[in-house]
């Protein structure tokens, strides 16, 4: 992207005028001479510096790009040619470009992420890709091994994570792990993976009823009306519960102290009779509250 100036003279003076031509003869086409391509010399300024311009374009490559110039006689008399060798000092560096921060793969199912990299590589790159450490339930369930080429790295590559079924109710977090396997040098780069978890918080018996927040009418009876849950936090959530752990309805609010059920799941289907559970939270997702709810039918 910038120039730099090299300054020519004759070594002798010569009988009679002199005309230079510089070409570039070979190597990195992104080089090339802005000014100073014909150079002409006089009997009397012959031992004065002409100055060339070389100019090195921008370009998506890593590489410090190379080309050769001849320097020749063309009007006067002879001499014999030089070349000169200009480097280009590439201001790219090659480096994985992730379109995520963080992957949020939600417990049972899936999550992508997409990888390129900065520049053009001077040979493949492969990459592989692997869970570093944390939790051994989050994966990487394809996109594991990675290709890059001088046709394809600034297009985006797929990996797929997934976070397995477990029993816990935390969110598990993994780091993973993108390096080079062989190719281009590459620096490594690393990615937060976080399983967002389903299951409940665990309920101890002595702590499955909340003295502050109140749930009638217990048993309840979908059939006649909804089930009101009272004295909950002005902002806050309520998650309900099946015996197996799932989570089968939530909702949240902001500005108010009650709220209701209608004995729904999340698709909008009546669930059966049988006993859940229910977990309140305020507006900071703190656990506040905790209620069984008996359902007869």
């Amino acid at each position: 992207g910038g120039t730099a100036t090299l300054g020519g003279k004759l070594s002798a003076q010569p009988s009679d005028a002199v005309e230079l031509t510089l070409e570039r003869s070979s190597g990195d086409t992104d080089i090339s001479i802005q000014s100073g391509s014909v150079l002409e010399f006089s009997t009397s300024d012959w031992d004065t510096y002409k100055i060339v311009t070389f100019a090195a374009a921008a370009d998506p490559d890593v590489e410090n790009g190379s080309a050769s110039v001849i320097v020749y006689v063309s009007s006067g008399p002879s001499a014999a040619s030089e070349t000169v060798r200009i480097t280009e000092s590439d201001d790219d560096d090659l480096a994985f470009v992730l379109d995520q921060d963080t992957v949020v793969v939600a417990e049972g199912g899936t999550s992508e992420f997409h990888v390129r990299l900065t520049g053009e590589p001077s040979a493949d790159v492969h990459v592989l890709v692997t869970r570093s450490s944390g939790d051994g339930d989050i994966t990487v369930q394809s996109g594991g091994s990675l290709i890059f080429t001088a046709d394809d790295w600034d297009i985006d590559q797929t990996v797929v994570l997934a976070a397995a079924d477990d029993q816990d109710s935390q969110d598990g977090e993994a780091t993973i792990r993108i390096r080079v396997s062989s190719g281009s040098a590459v620096p490594d780069a690393t990615l937060p993976a976080r399983e967002n978890d389903d299951d409940p918080p665990p309920i101890e018996p002595d702590q499955s009823l909340s003295g502050a927040i109140v749930a009638y009418p217990m048993p309840y009876r979908p059939d006649l009306g909804s089930l009101t849950v009272a004295k909950v936090p002005m902002d806050g959530s309520l998650d309900i519960y099946d015996l197996a752990g799932r989570k089968i309805w939530s909702t949240s609010w902001s500005g108010q102290t009650e709220v209701a059920w209608s004995g729904v799941n999340a698709h909008s289907c009546t669930v059966a009779s049988g006993r859940y559970f229910m977990v309140v939270k305020n507006g900071a997702g703190s656990v506040v509250g905790k209620r069984t709810i008996l359902i007869v039918r």
